[in-house]
């Protein structure tokens, strides 16, 4: 399945690829590359941001695949860059074939920073939800599993000082976090990945959702003033 997904990813990024080469083409002319430099810009903030987002959590392996692998994989067009970039060379214009290489890499490299940091603030809780105290700590070691575990932890709350619950989940292997073909394993990812615990954030909302906000026995247990969720 992860194969399928990367062709129709791929499909569906050469397709967007060419139909946004053509109009770039047809408003600045095709004496320079504008549409291959946006088009890489792009493809280099959405997979930077989608990387960030879905990053250490096993439910968005066939979406990493899809978008990282298929879909930049066709969209983006380092192969393209890298003969235009000739040709602007072999026609006698070196000034605009640095000015390729200089645009190009420049800019994808701060649209990836972009999608990233977007992706870190977007993912990020609010301050407001940091809070401290005595709290149940319910730790998610298999996302099934999830749900009975934050009604135990809901259970223990009126027979002791807590007001809230901690949900903390071990993280993903590092080897099975990343996509080899278009991630690197650095030393701080890894040391994130294998040291540190997370709060499973997206289970923990759905919990909330299908609970109505504040599950019976966490709104029986007495001055309970919300649900706190922090990475």
């Amino acid at each position: 399945m992860t194969y399928l997904y990367v062709a129709v990813g791929g499909a569906l990024g050469s397709v967007m690829r060419a139909w946004l080469a053509m109009i770039v083409a047809r408003i600045t002319g095709p004496q320079f590359p504008w549409g291959t430099i946006l088009i890489n810009i792009i493809g280099s903030f959405v997979i930077g941001f989608v990387g960030t987002m879905t990053a250490n959590d096993s439910r968005f392996t066939d979406l990493r695949a899809l978008v990282m692998v298929g879909i930049c994989g066709g969209f983006t067009t380092f192969s393209s860059f890298s003969l235009q970039t000739l040709d602007l060379v072999r026609d006698g214009r070196p000034g605009q074939a640095l000015g390729n290489v200089a645009l190009s890499v420049v800019f994808c490299l701060l649209s990836v920073t972009a999608g990233h940091y977007s992706a870190s603030v977007t993912s990020r809780p609010s301050s407001a939800a940091r809070t401290t105290g005595p709290a149940v700590l319910a730790i998610l070691i298999r996302p099934d599993q999830a749900g009975p575990v934050l009604d135990a932890a809901a259970r223990l709350l009126p027979f002791g000082p807590a007001r809230r619950i901690e949900a903390l989940t071990v993280r993903l292997p590092p080897a099975a976090a990343i996509l080899p073909s278009e991630e690197v394993l650095t030393a701080e990812r890894e040391a994130e990945l294998r040291f540190g615990l997370y709060l499973e954030r997206e289970r923990v909302l759905d919990y909330r959702a299908t609970h109505h906000r504040l599950p019976a026995s966490l709104a029986e247990a007495g001055d309970v003033e919300e649900w706190v969720e922090y990475m």
